[in-house]
């Protein structure tokens, strides 16, 4: 059970599964005293699709999941997180985020808050690994930002 181990990991799944979905890291530190990381990769105009910038951000602690929100690694948990998706806007409504925040009612302590809606909606999820929510996001991407032609086929 060390921080610095489940700190690392979780790092390397991070940055393994951005660069996959075609990210650049941009920015990104690791701070093991205090059992947090943060990672800001970007991925330019794709395909026709819009610049979008991933922001993660997360705090880990040593031992079990006392809620069971999200799994663990190396014997550590995820305590708190917000992995935000910024999809070609600068606005919360051009935002997906996922949070895990343990101040709100159980149903709620894993939510998300989806693009196109106002920051205040807030929506139960399923979703707990990175490449999970980064396929999630890539869904948004190409349902909203594929070309089409008159027909709506894309």
């Amino acid at each position: 059970m060390s921080i610095s181990i489940a700190l690392e990991h979780r790092f390397a799944q991070w940055c393994g599964t951005l660069i996959q979905h075609g990210y650049t890291l941009k920015d990104s530190y690791v701070n093991v005293s205090g059992g947090s990381l943060w990672i800001c990769a970007v991925r330019p105009v794709l395909h026709g699709g819009p610049p979008t910038t991933i922001y993660v951000w997360e705090v880990w602690l040593v031992g079990i999941d006392p809620d069971g929100l999200m799994p663990a690694l190396d014997g550590c948990h995820l305590h708190h997180c917000s992995w935000h998706a910024q999809i070609g806007g600068s606005g919360a409504i051009d935002a997906e985020r996922l949070d895990v925040d343990r101040s709100k009612p159980a149903g709620l302590r894993r939510h998300r808050h989806p693009h196109g809606q106002p920051n205040a909606k807030r929506e139960r999820t399923t979703i707990s690994t990175p490449g999970a929510w980064l396929v999630h996001v890539e869904t948004i991407v190409s349902t909203l930002y594929s070309p089409s032609d008159e027909t709506g086929r894309i």
